[in-house]
């Protein structure tokens, strides 16, 4: 999801003109050369986890992820913050 997350945000700003098209393919290109380290989740559970919790898919993933992670969970979005892990 981190891939798309930044391609959408790079996106949004090519579209309001805070950067080029230049620009933004290379941020891409940058992004892309990181070394990230990305985690698979069972998409089955994360739906089940969705459902029980009343979130999207989407910020379920999340939610799982940092689960699985053993980390702490960062974000504005109340209803996810309100969800035991």
């Amino acid at each position: 999801m981190l891939k798309i997350e930044v391609a959408n945000a790079i996106r949004t700003a090519v579209l309001r003109k805070r950067m080029s098209k230049s620009v933004g393919k290379k941020m891409i290109k940058a992004f892309l050369s990181l070394e990230i380290t990305y985690t698979e989740i069972d998409i089955s559970d994360t739906l089940d986890f969705a459902l029980k919790n009343k979130l999207t898919v989407y910020n379920a993933c999340y939610a799982i992820t940092a689960k699985k992670m053993k980390t702490k969970l960062v974000t504005l979005d109340k209803d996810l913050l309100a969800i035991k892990l």
